[in-house]
C-alpha cells in the first residue's frame, strides 16, 4: 500500500508520517527535491523558500515534476509519501498501484497552536499572519502550491481535532478500510 499525505499546515501530516514509519513503512518526500535545490543554491530552508522553489520548479519542469522524480525511488509495497500539494502530482501518483491519499485538516486555532509549538521560525506569529501564509498555498495555477484541490481529491478525509490517540486510531481504520 502507498499512502499519499496533503493538508493544511500543522494538521498532523508529520503525525501520521511518523506512525506509519513506525509499523514499517518507507518514507518519501515530495520536498526532498526542493530542498536539495535550495542547498545547491545555498538559500535559507524556509517554508517560504520551499513554496517559491518548488513552484518555480513546476513551471520549469511541468506541475508533477516532484511525483515524477519520488516514484522513482519507492522500492518498497508499503510506502508513505508527503509534502504532495499539487493536483497534477496527485494524478502522477494514482499511476501507482495501491496508491490512496488522505487528507488532513483541523480548526485553525489548533493549527497555530500546534505550529507555534513546533518552534520553527517560518510559522506566522499570529493566527490571522498564520491565515495568510495558508492563504498563499491556495493557488489555482497548475504550477503552485494548491493545497485545497489535492484535498478535494484524497480518497479519505482526517479531520485532527482530538489527541494523538484518535489520529492513530482515525488512520488504522482508514487502512483497513482502504487495503482490506
Amino acid at each position: 500500500m502507498i499512502i499519499g499525505l496533503t493538508g493544511t499546515n500543522a494538521s498532523g501530516k508529520t503525525s501520521i508520517l511518523k506512525y506509519l514509519i513506525s509499523r514499517g513503512f518507507e518514507h518519501h518526500s515530495l520536498s526532498d527535491a526542493i530542498r536539495a535545490e535550495l542547498t545547491w543554491r545555498k538559500m535559507e530552508h524556509s517554508r517560504e523558500n520551499m513554496r517559491l522553489v518548488g513552484n518555480e520548479l513546476r513551471e520549469r519542469f511541468g506541475p508533477s515534476v516532484l511525483a515524477v522524480l519520488i516514484k522513482k525511488e519507492i522500492i518498497s509495497a508499503n510506502a508513505v509519501i508527503d509534502s504532495i500539494r499539487n493536483t497534477y502530482e496527485v494524478i502522477e501518483l494514482r499511476k501507482l498501484p495501491d496508491f490512496r491519499l488522505i487528507a488532513l485538516d483541523a480548526p485553525v486555532e489548533i493549527r497555530f497552536k500546534r505550529a507555534m509549538k513546533r518552534g520553527r521560525q517560518e510559522n506566522a506569529v499570529t493566527v490571522d499572519s498564520f491565515r495568510e501564509l495558508e492563504e498563499r498555498e491556495k493557488s489555482k495555477d497548475a504550477t503552485a502550491q494548491n493545497i485545497d484541490q489535492c484535498m478535494q481529491l484524497a480518497d479519505f478525509h482526517i479531520y485532527n481535532d482530538g489527541t494523538i490517540e484518535d489520529l492513530h486510531a482515525k488512520l488504522d481504520h482508514i487502512i483497513k478500510e482502504a487495503f482490506p
